[in-house]
């Protein structure tokens, strides 16, 4: 008796099925095993197969990304800041010296004066 296509299809799942099952399930078990994933874990690896989860999987590295470089720009500006801060003092130093010739210059010129005054 020769079966239809059809009647060898369904049972030739039909016959697989509960050992599709066992095989499936030792398969889980043995790869969460040699794996070391959780079940956790095996739902977060169906989660990536999903545009969506690609998608979040891209925002989380774009989003690290921005914190690099927040972190770089946080970085780079306190050496600014540091670089200001010892520009400053440098200016104060030059205007205390200018400050000193100019004092020192005034205090020529009034001896000069007096010197003028007293040969004249």
């Amino acid at each position: 008796m020769k079966m239809s296509k059809m009647e060898s299809v369904r049972g030739s799942r039909m016959g697989k099925r509960d050992g599709n099952k066992k095989t499936t399930n030792e398969e889980l078990a043995q790869e969460r095993k040699t794996a070391g994933s959780s079940p956790t874990h095996h739902h977060l690896d169906e989660a990536n197969a999903n545009p969506l989860s690609t998608d979040m999987t891209g925002l989380a590295q774009i989003l690290g990304e921005l914190r690099d470089f927040r972190r770089d720009m946080k970085q780079q500006l306190e050496d600014i800041k540091s670089e200001l801060v010892s520009v400053h003092k440098k200016i104060k130093e030059t205007e205390d010296r200018v400050d000193a010739v100019e004092e020192q210059a005034q205090n020529m010129e009034a001896v000069l004066s007096k010197m003028a005054e007293l040969i004249s």
